[in-house]
Order: structure tokens, then sequence, then C-alpha cells
């Protein structure tokens, strides 16, 4: 039985090495360009977060940073007292900015103001589209989340 001369066998596995590198690269590359895409998708998402503030203990104020250079739109706001949805309010557009307090939502807690006792736990999502009109949720935790389709309407 003739099983080929040792050029052919080193021929052989030389190509099906070259074969499985470039299987092995073709998928790195793959990989690395979906986290490249993932992250320009994510980078103005990123930038905006929100947080509530007790500047006196009777009263909440909620506070939205837009570090991005372009607006957010839709912005909805999800108000948890002890774990249970209380109330949705929805502002059509955050400009960029810093720590901006937004009156409008803070008009809207003070409804809540007799609700609210010290022991209270308290939870703020955000939902919103940004500049490219994709979808995302920013939990009570800071959380950043894409979504693909609405989570409020």
């Amino acid at each position: 039985m003739d099983l080929g001369s040792i050029p052919n066998w080193i021929e052989a596995i030389a190509t099906t090495g070259a074969l499985l590198g470039t299987a092995i690269l073709l998928r790195i590359e793959g990989a690395r360009r979906r986290n490249e895409k993932e992250a320009k998708l994510q980078a103005q998402a990123a930038a905006i977060s929100h947080w509530l503030e007790r500047p006196r203990s009777e009263m909440l104020a909620i506070r939205i940073s837009n570090s991005s250079p372009s607006p957010i739109y839709f912005a909805t706001f999800r108000l948890l007292l002890d774990d249970a949805e209380v109330g949705t309010r929805q502002v059509a557009v955050i400009p960029p900015g810093n720590g901006q307090a937004s009156d409008e939502l803070n008009d809207w807690l003070a409804m809540f103001r007799t609700r609210i006792g010290e022991d209270t736990r308290i939870g703020l999502d955000m939902f919103f589209v940004d500049a490219s009109g994709h979808q995302w949720v920013r939990n009570l935790n800071g959380r950043l989340t894409h979504v693909s389709k609405p989570v409020l309407q």
C-alpha cells in the first residue's frame, strides 16, 4: 500500500494548517468587527445617565446627564416605590448637558411626596431613543440595554 511521499504529506499538513489558521483568523476578525459595531452603536447611549437626589428630606429631584453631542428623544421615566411601578412620565427631547434638573419631572415627582417615607425604596428607570433612532433602557441600577422593540408606548 502506497501512502505517498513525505513531501506530499508535509504539503497536505501545511495546507490543512493554513486552512485552520485562516478560519480562526476570520472568526477573530468577525468578533472584533461585531464588538466595534456594538461600541459604535452604544457610543451615545453610554453617555446618558440619570439619578435621583434628595436636596431636602421632603423632596426628590431627578438629574439627567447627556454628555453626548446630540439630544435624546422620547425619554420616558418609570418611578418605582418599594419595587412597584407608580407612574411614568415622558420628556420629548433632552438636549446635551450635565446634571440638568428637569422642572417638569421634579413637579411630577412632587405628586408622590406623600407616598415616600424615609424607608421607601425609590427606583427610576429611563427609556430613550438616541439620535440614530435606537432604543435604550437604563435601569435603576445604571445598566444600559439596547432594546429592539418599544418597551413603553
